[in-house]
């Protein structure tokens, strides 16, 4: 358990607190540490400056006291005295002296009190103060000088005033000496009193400790015992909560329970989906095969189709080709067959003429009607001459011809039967052999051409 702060203070808040004299006592005590501070810093400032080094006060009380500047108490005051550690020069006022001293003097009594020899010292130093001329001994040149102060004396008068004044010290002296033994008796008496305050206000503070240790703990243990209250509280809280967080637990555990049962339906249902989605995937897979045969079926039909489609624009770029050609062979023999009817259209003006004083001659069968007259051989040969072949695609006309020109006839009859024919015939234009020949050629070369283009079209195409 902890104790209070002005327990654990220490000596210095004990003394505070306690350490208070009786009204009577503390103007005496005051009194006389005033006069002992007062008479030590006039001691160590004879000049009056109002500041004294910190050497000084310290070699004073060190000659004073008797001790050491090892001293631990020393020390300590030479540290007060000098906070800032200037050494020789630090310099100390009156009341900042008084302030420190008086500090220092509580601070030792609080240790266990100045020693017997420091107090005799004090109170000797007091009386040797207390001289009827206002002089201390300390003002000796000898005490100045070890002081580190000068004789500020004039020289000495004559020896008349020094009787005199002689006189008057040792009077002064004895009346001083009387109060000096007043004084001691009165510091003995202070002395006892404060002894046995001291006592008193010991026997206080032990009391006073037990006191307030019984009343800590006392305090402590009500504090304990709040704490207590209020864990115990604050458990129920929990408790409470907990409670109701166990029943929301229970609420939601069955609330899992039925969103479980509702999964595991759920579950059941896309099972049997996933069932029928694998057999609905083995008949999409069984079609795409069957898919995949046709479209290669119908990829290599496309591609015999292309194949026929290529040689068939190939058969058809030969038969423009060739149809090209016989349409020049056409304009030409067009040509050549107007050149020939003009010709021949001559040959029959001729003929005409020529029959009027024609010869007989020696019957021959008709070759169209078998009887025994026939057309001369002299139009006929030159029927044959303006007739001469062209090219090689009349050689059945020419045959004909030759064989008519061996016989001795012609395709033109003198009987009178085959001349009323060809008169009923003169309105229509007579057409050549070969012109009838080149025009059954390019007609079937043009059926040809449209041949492949309606087999292509009547053709069912694939669909795919």
């Amino acid at each position: 358990m902890d104790l209070p702060e002005s327990q654990a203070g220490g000596p210095a808040a004990e003394r505070y607190l306690w350490d208070q004299p009786e009204e009577g006592s503390l103007g005496t005590q005051l009194s006389l540490e005033e006069q002992i501070l007062n008479s030590t810093f006039e001691a160590c400032d004879p000049q009056r400056t109002g500041t004294v080094a910190v050497t000084h006060v310290l070699a004073y009380l060190e000659a004073v006291t008797g001790r050491g500047p090892q001293d631990a108490r020393l020390q300590t005051l030479a540290c007060s005295l000098d906070p800032n550690g200037e050494g020789p020069q630090a310099t100390v006022d009156l009341d900042s002296f008084l302030v420190i001293m008086r500090d220092w003097i509580a601070a030792c009594q609080l240790d266990g009190g100045l020693e017997l020899e420091e107090e005799t010292a004090f109170e000797g130093t007091l009386t040797s103060q207390q001289l009827p001329s206002g002089r201390s001994e300390a003002e000796d040149p000898a005490n100045l000088e070890s002081f580190g102060g000068e004789d500020p004396r004039p020289e000495l008068p004559a020896t008349a005033d020094l009787l005199s004044s002689l006189e008057d010290l040792e009077l002064s002296n004895r009346r001083l000496a009387g109060e000096n033994a007043k004084l001691q008796r009165s510091v003995e008496t202070a002395e006892e009193g404060s002894l046995r305050l001291g006592e008193e206000i010991l026997a206080l503070r032990k009391q006073l400790r037990s006191t307030q240790q019984a009343l800590q703990f006392a305090k402590a243990v009500d504090e304990e015992l709040e704490d207590l209250k209020t864990l115990a509280k604050s458990l129920e809280e929990q408790n409470r909560g907990l409670l109701a967080q166990a029943r929301q637990t229970e609420k939601e555990q069955q609330q899992l329970v039925a969103e479980i049962e509702s999964l595991q339906e759920e579950n059941g249902k896309l099972l049997a989906e996933r069932d029928g989605v694998k057999r609905r995937n083995a008949e999409l897979a069984t079609e795409k095969d069957a898919l995949k045969r046709q479209l290669y079926e119908c990829e290599r039909l496309i591609c015999q189709r292309d194949a026929i489609l290529s040689e068939r624009t190939r058969h058809a770029e030969s038969l423009a080709k060739t149809l090209e050609e016989y349409r020049t062979t056409t304009q030409e023999l067009r040509l050549e067959i107007s050149h020939l009817e003009e010709q021949l259209s001559q040959t029959h003006e001729g003929l005409d003429e020529n029959r009027k004083w024609q010869p007989p001659i020696s019957p021959t069968l008709c070759v169209a009607c078998g009887s025994g007259r026939r057309s001369s051989v002299r139009p006929v040969r030159k029927l044959s001459f303006h007739l001469k072949p062209q090219l090689g695609r009349r050689e059945t006309s020419r045959e004909s011809l030759r064989t008519l020109m061996k016989e001795g006839r012609s395709d033109q009859c003198g009987c009178p039967e085959e001349r009323k024919k060809r008169k009923q015939r003169s309105g229509s234009r007579w057409i050549s052999p070969s012109f009838w020949e080149t025009h059954t050629l390019e007609t079937s070369q043009e059926a040809l051409l449209r041949g492949p283009q309606s087999q292509s079209c009547s053709k069912p195409r694939c669909r795919w």
